[in-house]
Protein backbone atom coordinates (compact mmCIF):
# COMPACT_ATOMS: atom_id res chain seq x y z
CA UNK A 1 0.00 0.00 0.00
CA UNK A 2 1.13 3.52 -0.67
CA UNK A 3 0.94 6.30 1.89
CA UNK A 4 0.30 9.95 1.24
CA UNK A 5 1.98 12.55 3.37
CA UNK A 6 -0.47 15.32 4.18
CA UNK A 7 -1.05 17.87 6.89
CA UNK A 8 -4.31 18.40 8.69
CA UNK A 9 -5.78 21.76 9.54
CA UNK A 10 -7.45 22.58 12.85
CA UNK A 11 -11.14 23.46 12.75
CA UNK A 12 -12.00 27.14 12.52
CA UNK A 13 -12.36 28.97 15.81
CA UNK A 14 -15.87 29.83 16.91
CA UNK A 15 -17.16 33.36 16.58
CA UNK A 16 -19.97 34.54 18.85
CA UNK A 17 -22.49 33.90 16.09
CA UNK A 18 -21.15 30.46 15.15
CA UNK A 19 -21.00 29.41 18.83
CA UNK A 20 -24.63 30.38 19.38
CA UNK A 21 -25.65 28.55 16.20
CA UNK A 22 -23.73 25.44 17.30
CA UNK A 23 -25.45 25.52 20.69
CA UNK A 24 -28.88 25.87 19.09
CA UNK A 25 -28.30 23.02 16.61
CA UNK A 26 -26.21 20.72 18.82
CA UNK A 27 -28.49 17.74 18.14
CA UNK A 28 -27.22 17.40 14.58
CA UNK A 29 -23.98 15.85 15.87
CA UNK A 30 -25.68 13.18 18.04
CA UNK A 31 -25.98 9.59 16.77
CA UNK A 32 -28.69 8.41 19.22
CA UNK A 33 -32.09 9.11 17.60
CA UNK A 34 -33.97 9.71 20.85
CA UNK A 35 -31.30 12.03 22.24
CA UNK A 36 -31.04 13.85 18.89
CA UNK A 37 -34.77 14.59 18.94
CA UNK A 38 -34.51 15.98 22.47
CA UNK A 39 -31.51 18.11 21.53
CA UNK A 40 -33.22 19.32 18.36
CA UNK A 41 -36.06 20.78 20.42
CA UNK A 42 -33.85 22.51 22.98
CA UNK A 43 -30.23 22.72 21.89
CA UNK A 44 -27.70 23.43 24.63
CA UNK A 45 -28.69 25.96 27.25
CA UNK A 46 -31.66 28.26 27.11
CA UNK A 47 -32.14 31.39 25.01
CA UNK A 48 -31.90 33.48 28.17
CA UNK A 49 -28.52 31.98 29.09
CA UNK A 50 -27.22 31.95 25.51
CA UNK A 51 -27.96 35.66 25.17
CA UNK A 52 -25.20 36.42 27.69
CA UNK A 53 -22.54 34.84 25.49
Amino acid sequence: PSFLEKQTKPPKQYTEASLLRAMETAGKQVDDDELRDLMKENGIGRPSTRANI
